[in-house]
């Protein structure tokens, strides 16, 4: 296990070493000729009986098509570029990247004129002139859908939503001037963590504390209440000790969503579980859904209580993935190419360091909490048990024993307890079986293909020594931008047999971490 040290120092490379790394990286591309002759030899192999020959070519063609449309997929995603389901920011360009009808959130800027970012590009702090990120601007979670409602893009202006929200309450304190509670717009740092504006404060434009008059800025709308009968529950997706989850159909926004359902009766009196608690759980969740936005965060759009006599349900309606959890994805796709898996790592790594820069933790980091689209882009969910940092306070003992660190047992951890239960996440992403736990100790029983040494380094037993989740991400990012050059240069990728597809994506991988970690 090595010092997470080395990873930072060597993910921040100059564009010279970048520019050797690709160079290295071509060697490894087949010859194009071969790569055809190896589909076509059947024809030519007298040898072999013709049926065999037909069904080679049948499987193989299969093969091709099957990986050319899952490639599709994951060069359109890594920044969420197509979707079978998800519906995209039609005719809209981001304007630092210049992508198109990305479905990844939309920010626009309410001061500069057709100013857009896609989310990625808002998440990174990227931004082209004339626009500055004091400026503010508003998300977009769904082509025209702004707060839960669909607003033309005429409407889209401070002016305008100065109307919408005048007169409006918001149980939030101004850090400005500490009025409580904020009336009209509310204005939210997305640097910050939980710091609000008021209008009057906004419009000061002042360093307040750790906050910048320069820090991205955005108008902030807390999850709406939504009307129980507004809610149609299909199927059952899952149950646990105090409620369940439901696929369902918010029937006003014609949308299909999750619903979970956590419901409280005198009986959990007998396993100590008071209402009082339980309530503070499901406001917790909401509020940190509310604070964390991220394109690899799952979405909450809307929740309400219900109260019927003795028993109370809380509902919480959140963002449908359509091929379910990560774990459940290896086990329908165990020959799932090692292309997404990277992908999907890179997202999840992005998804965890959007979480820490809002100062929270997760804790519990898994395959069962990782969801997955039907394009294979990778969101962190349930934020049940997530907990903000606190220097000062122990934090409480919540979790599944078997991913936790020895730390966490203490009450006294970090946010690296999520890069350990991160690593073995990625350890099952990759090897497609969880690791053993054996008194009380994780136990790696197989040796990862790619990524050995980032899992190791992040199940570090100091946590000092893992790397952070922004560490994490770059590497990830290094990795699949290569592999995505490689592949891209490589004319003849989907000619070439499964096999040799997935050797070419596991060299790939492993020339980058050797480079990275050496």
């Amino acid at each position: 296990m090595g010092n997470s040290n080395v990873a930072s120092k060597k993910i921040v490379q100059n564009n010279s070493q970048n520019s050797e790394k690709s160079d290295l990286l071509v060697g490894l591309l087949p010859n194009q000729s071969d790569a055809k002759l190896n589909v076509l030899n059947c024809r030519s192999n007298e040898s072999k009986s013709d049926t065999d020959c037909d069904k080679k070519e049948i499987d193989n063609l299969f093969d091709v098509l099957n990986d050319i449309v899952h490639n599709i997929f994951l060069d359109a995603n890594k920044y969420g570029y197509f979707s079978i389901n998800s519906p995209a920011h039609q005719n809209v360009q981001c304007d630092v990247c210049n992508k198109t009808d990305f479905v990844v959130d939309r920010y626009k800027c309410l001061v500069c004129k057709d100013y857009d970012l896609c989310g990625v590009c808002f998440e990174s702090r990227k931004i082209t002139l004339p626009h500055v990120k004091g400026h503010p601007m508003v998300r977009y979670s769904g082509p025209k859908e702004i707060f839960g409602d669909e607003i033309e893009v005429e409407n889209v202006t401070l002016d305008s939503f100065k109307n919408k929200f005048n007169g409006v309450e918001h149980e939030v304190t101004c850090d400005g001037c500490n009025a409580h509670p904020i009336f009209g717009l509310r204005f939210k740092c997305d640097e910050c963590n939980d710091f609000d504006l008021c209008y009057k404060c906004f419009e000061k434009k002042k360093d307040i504390g750790n906050h910048k008059a320069e820090h991205s800025l955005l108008i902030s709308y807390s999850i709406r209440n939504v009307n129980p009968a507004d809610i149609e529950l299909l199927e059952c997706l899952g149950s646990g000790a105090f409620g369940t989850a439901h696929k369902a159909k918010l029937i006003s926004k014609n949308k299909i969503v999750v619903c979970k359902i956590v419901e409280w009766h005198p009986l959990h009196m007998i396993l100590g579980l008071d209402v009082n608690s339980l309530y503070q759980s499901f406001i917790r969740e909401v509020l940190a859904y509310n604070e964390i936005n991220s394109n690899y965060v799952i979405k909450a759009y809307g929740s309400c209580i219900v109260y019927n006599q003795s028993i109370k349900k809380f509902y919480l309606l959140t963002e449908y993935m359509e091929k379910g959890s990560l774990t459940k994805l290896l086990k329908n796709e165990p020959d799932l190419s090692y292309r997404c898996r990277v992908s999907i790592a890179y997202n999840i790594a992005s998804g965890m360091k959007r979480i820490h820069d809002k100062h929270y933790i997760h804790r519990d980091i898994r395959p069962d909490n990782i969801f997955i689209t039907n394009n294979y882009v990778a969101k962190i969910g349930d934020m049940g048990i997530s907990r903000l940092q606190d220097k000062f306070q122990n934090h409480s003992v919540l979790g599944p024993n078997a991913y936790m660190p020895k730390e966490f047992h203490t009450g006294n951890y970090n946010e690296k307890v999520d890069v350990y239960t991160f690593g073995l996440t990625i350890y099952h992403l990759i090897t497609g079986q969880m690791h053993s736990f054996e008194n009380n100790t994780v136990v790696l029983n197989k040796e990862p293909i790619i990524f050995g040494k980032l899992i190791n380094n992040c199940v570090e037993t100091l946590p000092s020594n893992r790397p952070t989740a922004s560490m994490i991400e770059s590497n990830l990012e290094r990795h699949y931008e290569v592999l995505s050059e490689v592949v891209s240069k490589c004319k003849g990728y989907f000619l070439l047999p499964k096999a040799e597809r997935t050797d070419l994506c596991i060299k790939t991988c492993n020339i980058v971490s050797e480079l990275l970690y050496n």
